[in-house]
């Protein structure tokens, strides 16, 4: 829907036939992309908020389970990490796959 906004947006731009009436088409048109970006912008801000505070609060609750012993705690964080690009890298590949 955004890219059809974004080639109608282009598309009313170039045609010198609308005249005046470009601007009153354009202006709902550049609201409409800028509320869509402002909720992007929130949206994203939530998500990477919650996951750090996931983050610390696992972070503390794996330091209490494991005590001063370290070398598992670091081994669990580094498989999570690999994990955690590994099922980031198939989400993309599966909407590559979608879009095909």
């Amino acid at each position: 829907m955004l890219t059809e906004i974004k080639h109608l947006k282009s598309q009313i731009g170039r045609r010198p036939a609308y005249g005046g009436r470009k601007c009153t088409i354009m202006q709902p048109i550049e609201r409409g992309l800028a509320k869509h970006s402002n909720r992007e912008a929130y949206l994203s801000t939530h998500a990477y908020y919650s996951a750090e505070e996931s983050r610390i609060i696992n972070t503390w609750v794996l330091r209490y389970l494991f005590g001063e012993d370290t070398e598992i705690y670091k081994q669990i964080v580094e498989k999570a990490r690999k994990e955690a690009i590994a099922n980031l890298r198939r989400s993309i590949e599966e909407k590559r796959e979608t879009k095909i």
